[in-house]
This record gives structure tokens, C-alpha cells and sequence, in this order.
């Protein structure tokens, strides 16, 4: 992978562009939190996105749940999925509807 891609995707950028590279239209779609949605209703105008969320944890958190017990690790770990989830956040989940 050429570095001005690995560059792009360290600052979570997986933004499509017809510049080529394997961002273009031809190659297979990354999703982001921010945009897995926007790909989805594009695709599929017909529906209406009624919930998305991420689900994961922050790294060590085995570790720190010892330290600090599982109900608070737990609580930080959907802190942490939730302001960022593309950090932390390992799917995404989402419900649409026929509108």
C-alpha cells in the first residue's frame, strides 16, 4: 500500500475519490461510522436509518476491568466506543426501514 494511503487511513480517513488509488469507485468500500449509513441510503433510497451505533472497547481493557471492576470497565468502554467509534468500535450496527 502506497504511504500516502497508509497515511490517509492513520487519520481515519477512508474517504471514496475518483483520483484512483484503491479509494476509487471500482474497489471494494470501507465504511466508517460516519459514512456506512451515507453508502447504505445511497445504495437503498427507499429506507430510513432508525438506529446506528458501534460496539468494541478500549484497548487493555481486560487489564484495567481488574483493576477497577467490571461495571465501571464496562462504563468506560462504552464511553470510549461512543466518542470514538472508529477508534475503539470493532462493527457497526445498522437498523433501517422501508420508508
Amino acid at each position: 500500500m502506497f504511504f500516502k494511503m497508509r497515511l490517509r487511513f492513520l487519520r481515519g480517513d477512508f474517504e471514496y475519490d475518483p483520483g484512483g488509488g484503491i479509494l476509487d469507485d471500482t474497489h471494494l468500500h470501507f465504511y466508517t461510522f460516519q459514512t456506512a449509513d451515507v453508502y447504505l441510503l445511497s445504495e437503498s433510497p427507499d429506507l430510513r436509518l432508525v438506529t446506528k451505533v458501534s460496539d468494541g472497547w478500549v484497548p487493555f481493557s481486560g487489564v484495567y476491568r481488574r483493576l477497577i471492576g467490571q461495571r465501571l470497565g464496562r462504563a468506560i468502554d462504552r464511553w470510549g466506543v461512543r466518542h470514538w467509534p472508529n477508534l475503539f468500535g470493532y462493527q457497526i450496527v445498522l437498523v433501517a426501514e422501508k420508508s
